[in-house]
């Protein structure tokens, strides 16, 4: 460093000492050997015990997502779950004997997180087994349905959090309301 440059650093931080450090440019400084993928066995043990090392910057949480359909919104009280969403979002993470309560057409009680009004609501999950699909039930049409003004049309997400075993609910986007009455009036 010469002379001018070290006259300048000290008149512009006269308290630090008057040493230069030889910094090393940063693209000397990265360890490219350590930035490498998984490997499948490294992989399968962070399945295992349900961590990663890897960095997301972000990832959409709601891994199931659904437009409302009459069946959904309809005295039924129920809400269609798809069967393959359903096995790779929720039932993979639940304990073996509940999976099998689930499997097998019994009720399997799960608390539901409503993230737009931080309330939670307890409800059923099961097989329909005759017809092989799953439901949400046990209060679905009163505590969501009716509480949250849903209709046809509106997108909800949700996903299982399967570290305190909670499956978390969002309206994701409503159907417009000029939608609705075009429709309804269309169909008088």
């Amino acid at each position: 460093m010469n002379q001018d440059t070290q006259k300048l650093t000290l008149e512009l931080f006269p308290l630090t000492p008057n040493v230069v450090m030889n910094v090393a440019p940063i693209s000397d400084k990265i360890d490219l050997a350590r930035m490498r993928l998984l490997s499948k066995e490294e992989r399968e043990e962070e399945q295992q015990y349900g961590v990663s090392t890897e960095l997301n910057l972000f990832t959409d949480p709601w891994t199931i997502k659904k437009e409302l359909t009459i069946t959904d919104i309809s005295y039924l009280n129920h809400l269609l779950l798809n069967t393959s969403t359903t096995h790779h979002h929720i039932l993979r993470y639940l304990p073996e004997c509940d999976r099998k309560i689930v499997q097998e057409g019994w009720a399997f009680a799960v608390d539901v997180y409503d993230h737009d009004t931080d309330s939670t609501h307890q409800m059923l999950l099961r097989k329909r087994t005759k017809c092989l699909y799953y439901v949400l039930t046990g209060g679905w049409f009163v505590d969501f349905v009716c509480r949250r003004a849903l209709k046809i049309e509106d997108e909800i997400g949700m996903f299982w959090d399967r570290f305190d075993s909670t499956l978390h609910f969002s309206v994701l986007s409503r159907e417009p309301v000029d939608t609705l009455l075009a429709d309804h009036l269309r169909h008088q």
